[in-house]
């Protein structure tokens, strides 16, 4: 139930706030800021696997700016790595069996205990888990085969004989590794002739045996632990970003003027916190007259305001977060946006760098101080698999700012990205990793799962980039324009296709329909989440709305 505006304007301090009209943004990207990538990674023969997969959140650096591609990947990784990309989260436990746990650091026990749970991986006769130990070819192909051989893969000794010339060398205790040779996720050396069993499993190769290994595993029917056995709300709240001032020529307006009674909240994506030359902190933006009589309407409507900062610039939301003037002004200027008619405000810090981790949440913590028993607080984050210093979206803490907010909201969305190399935006078996782990963290009817409603259009080469983004009614409009057939990925459980463009180039578009719709929304309620938020509305067909009454109402 939003949260009704309870005080009284004051002009004097709406004089304070700058509020400069400004054009609506662009209509189709989502906005997400991706952190910056490592920095020896460039043109690496993994380089494309290597950034999806750190954007996914399964693989991490070594440290923040460096992956190491061609180092060994050690036990403990290729551990922490397999559980994030199952979505299986670590067993709780207070002590850890190995005798070198000291060697093991504490955040990664859990992770270790469920890896042997599941079989992943085994302790030593000696009693040691030896994690700083490096993971060579024969075992990183054997785990992977062991996990097909028991979807129903076959795994033939012959093949490896037939395969590679130093067959004789690879153990007899791998032999599954040939279900994972057989299915393509691990490929030889020396023009692929060679499998080299004792050789070590480089960083980039551990990444993209995992990157091969996650469709195939999911397209058997592969799943680890089922969703809990949650009640689902009685009633999901549907909310969503509606970008643009009011006019009758815009998506936005036009979703909620005709779906408005199965909306609970709107999200106005207007106002941004930036500073001015003389370094006094403003709030820049527009209302919505219509938003606002929209919610007026109805006791189970609200409108929110998001609030970014400014254009998701690092070193600008780390000002605002550590210089206590730069903060009281920002926490001034939301109290004074909040006052124009707003039931709760959205707060959108994206791109904020590891180090102000604390500083978020104390952030964060201040807002719900000052303006949580009046109104309704949200945060989007990014989409995450896992927590520890060295991923690139640390700073987003999910129990501590889960405990502050009155609905956390992963951005499950931009899997794959604008200049990224092609693939879903939203994986179904991504999608569901990034919500186990969520829940792992906060409440699930404290969570609102981000769903995107676009797609994007790629040349369907090798290093493709720079890919436009489209509407999904606009995707299918192009499908239907150069006569391309529209596929189903049951390896991601969404909706692609192929095609020629104008100039002779092949292309490749993933995007968003009615059915990966369904698949996403039915994730929302078998974990029994609070409900999701739409980015953006608009951007999906009409056809959503029914899948959304059917699902969730």
């Amino acid at each position: 139930m939003p949260k009704r505006v309870l005080l009284m304007v004051s002009m004097l301090v709406l004089a304070m706030l700058v509020a400069m009209p400004a054009s609506p943004a662009a209509a189709e990207p989502p906005d997400l800021d991706l952190a910056p990538g490592f920095t020896d990674i460039e043109d690496h023969w993994a380089e494309d696997v290597i950034q999806i997969m750190q954007q996914s959140g399964v693989v991490s650096g070594i440290d923040e700016d460096r992956f190491g591609p061609d180092e060994p990947i050690t036990r403990l990784d290729f551990t922490r790595w397999m559980l994030r990309l199952l979505g299986e989260p670590p067993t709780e436990i207070d002590t850890l069996a190995f005798e070198d746990r000291a060697q093991i650091p504490r955040e990664a026990w859990g992770d270790v205990e469920r890896a042997v749970e599941l079989g992943l991986l085994q302790g030593y006769p000696d009693g040691t888990f030896r994690p700083g130990a490096t993971v060579d070819r024969a075992q990183m192909a054997t785990v992977l085969g062991r996990s097909l051989v028991d979807l129903g893969v076959r795994a033939h000794r012959r093949d490896l004989d037939y395969v590679f010339e130093d067959s004789d060398e690879i153990p007899q205790w791998a032999t599954p590794a040939a279900a994972a040779v057989s299915q393509q996720l691990v490929y030889g050396r020396v023009a692929y002739q060679i499998f080299a069993p004792r050789d070590p499993t480089t960083r980039a190769e551990a990444a993209a045996m995992l990157h091969r290994f996650i469709p195939r595993f999911r397209e058997l029917g592969g799943r680890t632990a089922p969703p809990p056995d949650v009640t689902p709300p009685e009633r999901f709240i549907v909310a969503g970003w509606y970008l643009g001032q009011d006019s009758a020529r815009g998506h936005s307006y036009q979703t909620v003027e005709q779906f408005g009674s199965d909306i609970n909240l709107a999200i106005m994506s207007s106002y941004a916190l930036e500073m001015h030359e003389d370094g006094y902190v403003v709030g820049s933006g527009y209302d919505s007259p219509f938003l606002f009589s929209w919610a007026s309407e109805s006791r189970n409507r609200g409108t929110l305001v998001r609030i970014t900062n400014g254009n998701f610039c690092r070193d600008f939301a780390s000002e605002i977060l550590n210089d206590p003037r730069h903060r009281e002004r920002a926490l001034e200027v939301i109290g004074i946006i909040l006052e124009r008619g707003y039931d709760g405000v959205d707060i959108n810090f994206e791109g904020v760098g590891p180090a102000d981790r604390e500083a978020l949440t104390q952030f964060v913590a201040e807002v719900r101080r000052r303006y949580g028993d009046d109104y309704l607080i949200t945060m989007p984050v990014h989409a995450k698999l896992w927590d520890g210093p060295n991923h690139w979206y640390y700073a987003y803490d999910y129990a501590a700012l889960g405990r502050l907010v009155d609905y956390l909201i992963p951005m499950a969305y931009d899997q794959h990205w604008s200049t990224a190399s092609p693939g879903p935006v939203a994986a179904a078996w991504w999608v569901e990793n990034v919500i186990r782990y969520t829940v792992s963290q906060v409440p699930n009817q404290k969570v609102l799962l981000g769903v995107p409603f676009y797609g994007y259009d790629w040349r369907d080469v090798e290093n493709a980039h720079r890919a436009n983004a489209y509407r999904w009614p606009t995707a299918v409009a192009r499908a239907d324009r150069f006569g391309a057939s529209i596929q189903w990925s049951e390896e991601h459980q969404v909706p692609y296709y192929r095609y020629v463009d104008e100039d002779g180039t092949r292309r490749i578009v993933y995007f968003e329909n009615e059915r990966s719709l369904e698949v996403k929304l039915q994730l929302a309620r078998d974990y029994g989440l609070a409900g999701v938020s739409f980015w953006r509305f608009g951007q999906e067909d009409t056809g959503a709305w029914p899948v959304i009454r059917r699902v969730l109402r």
